[in-house]
């Protein structure tokens, strides 16, 4: 796949979320795009999830992502390095105590490798029960990686925070589908996949 095709792909992905829920806009999604419901209780210690479905990549940029009650939660910016690919610098901010939120997620693939995720969009979101906000996590556009392998399933999830928090529902979807829903995975150049073999 060009670069100059995949960037665009990405930063319309990232700006997706946003636009979307503020248009009430609906987009085509993968069939393996899914939502487990929760609410799965975050701590300091890393605890894990193991998924009853496991996530199957596509030739798409895909995202997990944390979904939040939109009334207990606000975003704000927040002073710290971030990727040339994020519109703004935003965490969030949970009303009740006013801490500053900071979830992490680590997937774990069916031969046990582990990927840290990259906190990589932000926005709002919408299922059968309602709207979010939402926090999204994938592989890092900075390390110019965009796909996961194709074949690869994530079975668990291992998460943690800075501070105990409840996360109601967690999603995995595919940002880039309805932009190319026929992708194939002769499209995606090998250079932009993430070689588990050879994870930092």
């Amino acid at each position: 796949m060009n670069a100059k095709k995949t960037t665009l792909w990405l930063l319309i992905s990232l700006i997706l979320p946003v636009a979307a829920t503020a248009c009430c806009v609906a987009y085509p999604t993968s069939s393996h795009d899914q939502v487990i419901e929760g609410p799965y209780h975050l701590t300091t210690e890393w605890q894990t999830i193991k998924l009853d479905k496991p996530f199957i990549t596509t030739p798409h940029i895909q995202v997990v992502e944390f979904l939040f009650p939109v009334k207990d939660y606000e975003f704000v910016e927040v002073d710290e390095p971030k990727s040339r690919y994020l519109l703004s610098n935003t965490r969030l901010k949970r009303l009740t105590d006013n801490q500053i939120t900071k979830p992490e997620v680590i997937l774990v693939n069916q031969h046990g490798q582990e990927f840290q995720a990259f906190y990589k969009s932000s926005g709002g979101a919408e299922n059968e029960f309602g709207f979010f906000k939402m926090l999204g996590f994938g592989n890092n556009p900075d390390e110019g990686y965009f796909f996961y392998p194709k074949g690869i399933e994530f079975v668990a999830l291992k998460v943690r925070a800075n501070v105990p928090m409840e996360v109601p529902y967690i999603k995995w979807i595919s940002r880039s589908y309805y932009q190319e829903p026929t992708a194939t995975w002769e499209s995606v150049h090998p250079s932009e996949v993430i070689d588990f073999d050879n994870l930092p």
